[in-house]
């Protein structure tokens, strides 16, 4: 009874992550414990994409106290209920992870997760050469 309740959602969270890590799934914790080290295996720009993407929810979700399955990615990120200090959480964690300096309009008023995800990739320290001339157009 008491693991439907959305008190403990991240305690279940906590302990399925830590599960999967235990269970040998490298890869999904990686981007877990560290989006960069994730970001620096990265292939190509559609590969980075989707793993700041990923990370982006994931942080959202889990600030948010929202389920990945209850997330609409399509939707304009203030969907979600992102108030300005839960986005100077997300930017202070995007700084962090990705070293991408944003502000908090383009947080709030982005178009979507993957629209978001663009941004931090145009503007990301983190990403490998390689894929910065390949990757963003070079518009802002």
């Amino acid at each position: 009874m008491l693991f439907r309740s959305p008190r403990f959602s991240q305690l279940i969270r906590a302990a399925a992550v830590s599960a999967s890590s235990k269970s040998g799934d490298q890869s999904d914790a990686l981007s877990l414990e560290s989006p960069a080290k994730a970001l620096q295996q990265a292939q190509d720009p559609t590969q980075a994409h989707d793993i700041i993407a990923q990370a982006l929810l994931k942080k959202l979700c889990s600030l948010l106290m929202l389920s990945l399955e209850d997330v609409d990615v399509s939707k304009p990120i203030s969907a979600f209920g992102l108030d300005s200090l839960v986005a100077i959480e997300v930017r202070h964690w995007i700084s962090r992870e990705f070293d991408a300096g944003l502000q908090l309009l383009e947080i709030l008023a982005s178009d979507s997760v993957s629209g978001l995800a663009g941004t931090i990739m145009h503007k990301s320290g983190a990403l490998p050469e390689g894929l910065k001339s390949s990757g963003a157009n070079g518009t802002s």
